[in-house]
C-alpha cells in the first residue's frame, strides 16, 4: 500500500501537482510508520528514507520551503544513520535547491557540490546530470555564462551516458540558449 501511494504521488510529480503529491506520499509516509513488525529493517528504513526525500522535494517544488528544508535534513540523518548513500547525492541536491531559492547562495552552491562528489562516487548519473544542470542554471543566474557552459557540457556528456533523455534534452537546449 505504502508503494502504492509512493508511485502516485510521483504520477502527481510528473503532472506538476505538488499539493496531491504530497498528500500521496504524506499518506505512504503514516502506511510505513503503522507496521509493527518491521522483519526488513534495511528495506523499511531505506523506503522511508525515500518518502521523507520526496515529500521535501514535493513542498519544495509547491514553495513551502520551511517544510521542504526539515523534510530534506530529517532524510539527510536518516541517510547518515542507516549508511544509505544511495540517496545522499539526491538529498544534497536537494538542499542546495531550497538554499538557492531561500537565496543563500553559498550553503546552495556547497551543497551542489557535495552532491557531485557523492552522485559521482556511486555511480548515480541521473542525479549527477541533474546537479550539473543546477549549478550550470545557477550559474547562468549569477551571470557567469562560462562556468554555466562547462557545468552545462558536463550535464550533456553524464546524460548521454546515462542514457538519460531528459537530461539530454535539458543540457542541450540550455547550452543552445546560451550560444
Amino acid at each position: 500500500i505504502a508503494e502504492a501511494l509512493i508511485y502516485l504521488g510521483l504520477l502527481y510529480q510528473d503532472q506538476e501537482e505538488y499539493k496531491q503529491a504530497i498528500k500521496y506520499t504524506l499518506n505512504a509516509k503514516k502506511v510505513l510508520e503503522s507496521i509493527t513488525n518491521k522483519n526488513k529493517v534495511s528495506y523499511y528504513q531505506a523506503t522511508y528514507n525515500a518518502i521523507l526525500i520526496n515529500i521535501g522535494y514535493f513542498y519544495f517544488k509547491n514553495n513551502q520551503l520551511d517544510s521542504a528544508l526539515v523534510y530534506e535534513q530529517n532524510a539527510f540523518e536518516l541517510g547518515v544513520k542507516i549508511h544509505n548513500e544511495e540517496y545522499m547525492g539526491n538529498i544534497l541536491l536537494n538542499m542546495g535547491l531550497i538554499q538557492e531559492k531561500i537565496n543563500n547562495k553559498a550553503l546552495a552552491i556547497t551543497y551542489y557540490r557535495m552532491s557531485l562528489r557523492k552522485s559521482e562516487a556511486i555511480g548515480d548519473y541521473t542525479t549527477l546530470t541533474n546537479t550539473y544542470l543546477d549549478i550550470a542554471n545557477f550559474y547562468n543566474l549569477t551571470n557567469q555564462p562560462d562556468s554555466s557552459i562547462f557545468f552545462y557540457k558536463n550535464a550533456l556528456k553524464t546524460a548521454k551516458t546515462a542514457l538519460y533523455t531528459k537530461g539530454t534534452l535539458a543540457a542541450s537546449t540550455n547550452l543552445a540558449s546560451l550560444y
